[in-house]
């Protein structure tokens, strides 16, 4: 029988964060260790970004001085800052969608629900659909890239 007069005390070691929705305690600990990564590469992703941003508006004020001092040949210069913006946002749309990540995982670890289980993958989910897409449309401007560094001294031996 127990002692009535003994303060309560709870297993908490040993307690199990599984639930009926089957989420485990591999499940919980794989996206603790996840974590800190996902915060790490979501800040690095932002800090590139606000520097991308410096260097975009940089190259714009360079650009706009040296074409008055050296007159067109400067201008591509400024294609060059526009991929620097694209990029920049990319680059904070990514980390965006890994601070979410981070935060779903926190509140999973917390909470242990699925639904912040579910939450977490699908800020994932969008993470990696976005990579994929700018990993698609790199191999495509790789393919152009080369098939034009292949066709273009063949078409300028013609004329």
């Amino acid at each position: 029988m127990d002692n009535q007069y003994e303060p309560p005390h709870s297993d908490v070691e040993n307690a199990s964060v599984a639930n009926a929705a089957g989420i485990s305690n591999a499940m919980i600990e794989a996206m603790r260790g996840t974590k800190p990564w996902v915060l790490l590469i979501g800040i690095v992703l932002i800090i590139s970004s606000v520097f991308m941003v410096i260097a975009t508006v940089g190259m714009i004020i360079a650009t706009t001085i040296g074409m008055g001092v050296n007159g067109p040949e400067t201008a591509p210069f400024i294609g060059v800052a526009i991929m620097y913006g694209v990029f920049s946002i990319i680059y904070i749309m990514m980390g965006v969608y890994l601070f979410k990540y981070s935060s779903a995982i926190g509140r999973l670890l917390y909470s242990g629900s699925i639904a912040n289980m579910e939450d977490a993958l699908h800020s994932q989910r969008k993470f990696w659909k976005m990579a994929g897409i700018i990993t698609a449309i790199m191999l495509i401007l790789m393919v152009l890239g080369f098939v034009a560094a292949m066709a273009i001294p063949f078409l300028s031996m013609g004329s």
